[in-house]
């Protein structure tokens, strides 16, 4: 991103959130694939991660996931 990485502008979406019940779920999309960089994300606050290259299934499936729609067709 050319101004802030992902995880700025995570911690600006999340401190926006403060004190409301919204939340956006956010994919984190990386290059990296390694097990312990996927739970770093999720443990700053990404809903979920998907690796580079993906496939479109992949992150449609992640998508479904992440905001609770997990039946086909939805």
């Amino acid at each position: 991103m050319p101004v802030v990485n992902g995880e700025e502008a995570l911690r600006e979406i999340r401190r926006k959130e403060e004190g409301s019940s919204r939340h956006q779920p956010v994919i984190a999309l990386t290059a990296y694939a390694l097990r312990e960089e996927r739970e770093r994300f999720l443990a700053e606050g990404f809903d979920g991660c998907l690796s580079k290259p993906l496939e479109i299934g992949e992150l449609i499936s992640e998508m479904k996931r992440v905001t609770g729609i997990l039946r086909e067709g939805v």
